[in-house]
């Protein structure tokens, strides 16, 4: 502690400010990051990266404090990567005005507890907390979430949104699991369209079949834009009270597998939806 004291005492000279802020680094001490942040020595990215886990005490601080020392203190901790400011970053995620910096800190710092924080932050929304999900850690965090019946459905449709959002074809087969959960199948499904991968065309032209889900199934496989979807929805065509929607989306579907059943339609005038 005497020697940070006296290292900090030093730093009034400016040519020896450089010197003097990476020996503060080296003693890698909470007392050090103290020092750093009073000195106003945030640019230092490599003295931050050196103090790690020591700078937490330091940035928290600063980070409740609020104005432009919190602003520092969320570039600083994305190069400490200090494991104990989750806590506190995770706590500001709800807010508007600190979300994106709290988002991108804990991306930057990593590591199971900060993905999960993000997680339950997860909005179902392109916001900054979905760009920080967007890795295979992320993608498993929110897969989890979305599958763990024990979480309230709101929270779970929207751990499946995000995962819509972030468009990782990787995420179909937990999708496709939560299928068969009512309370967030229209979600599940509305992100597997989102995602666009052929992969999902099975499982959705499963749901043609059921009244509750066949018009999200039909919009889901017109977005993928699949041919192997097309006979799965001629077949649900056949239903007049569905004609419509399923003769829609063979429409939207670019190929020409999809020309005999679209003219079949046109010859059909109680299908006029072309």
């Amino acid at each position: 502690v005497e020697s940070v004291a006296v290292l900090a005492a030093l730093a009034g000279a400016p040519e020896r400010r450089e010197a003097v802020e990476k020996a503060l680094a080296a003693t890698g001490r909470p007392e050090a990051a103290e020092a750093l942040a009073a000195m106003g020595a945030w640019n230092n990215a490599e003295a931050w990266a050196a103090l790690g886990e020591a700078a937490a005490p330091a940035l928290a601080s600063r980070i409740r404090a609020g104005g432009d020392a919190r602003d520092a203190a969320f570039r600083a901790a994305g190069w400490a990567r200090p494991a104990a400011l989750v806590p506190e970053l995770a706590r500001l995620l709800p807010r508007a005005a600190t979300r994106e910096d709290a988002a991108r800190a804990l991306r930057a710092i990593g590591g199971q507890k900060a993905t999960e924080a993000l997680a339950l932050a997860a909005s179902g929304t392109d916001d900054a907390v979905t760009a920080a999900l967007r890795s295979p850690e992320g993608r498993a965090a929110l897969e989890k979430r979305m599958l763990d019946a024990r979480v309230k459905p709101l929270d779970r449709g929207r751990a499946a949104r995000t995962l819509g959002l972030l468009g990782d074809a990787e995420a179909v087969a937990a999708l496709e699991r939560a299928l068969v959960a009512p309370e967030v199948r229209a979600e599940a499904v509305a992100a597997l369209g989102a995602i666009g991968s052929d992969k999902a065309v099975p499982s959705l032209a499963a749901l043609l079949g059921d009244r509750k889900s066949r018009s999200a199934a039909a919009s889901a496989l017109a977005r993928i834009g699949s041919p192997d979807a097309i006979p799965a929805l001629a077949a649900a065509a056949r239903d007049r009270s569905f004609s419509d929607e399923a003769v829609r989306a063979i429409a939207a579907i670019e190929s020409p597998r999809s020309v005999p059943f679209l003219l079949d339609a046109l010859a059909n005038r109680e299908t006029a939806v072309l």
